[in-house]
C-alpha cells in the first residue's frame, strides 16, 4: 500500500490526518498517520529524506485500553 492509497482509505471522508515523527539519528524520521478526529486506520512508516519505507501491518483502533491498536488483517 503507499501512503496515497492509505490516505484515501483510511477512514472514507476524512481530509485531516495526523502526522506525528520522531528523529531516528541525524538523518531520518519514524513516524506515522491516522485520521484526525474519528476512528480509521493507523500507519507507521520510516522517512529518510523523500524516501518513505512503509513499515510491516497497517493498524486499527480497537475497543481494548490493554491492546489500543492491533494489525489489520486485510
Amino acid at each position: 500500500m503507499t501512503l496515497e492509497e492509505f490516505l484515501r482509505t483510511a477512514a472514507p471522508g476524512a481530509i485531516d490526518f495526523r502526522l506525528r515523527a520522531e528523529p531516528t539519528g541525524e538523518s531520518g524520521m519514524s513516524c506515522y498517520v491516522h485520521p484526525l478526529d474519528r476512528d480509521g486506520k493507523t500507519i507507521y512508516f520510516d522517512l529518510d529524506g523523500n524516501i518513505i519505507t512503509l513499515k510491516s501491518g497497517i493498524y486499527i483502533k480497537t475497543e481494548d485500553p490493554l491492546d489500543q491498536f492491533r494489525e489489520d488483517p486485510a
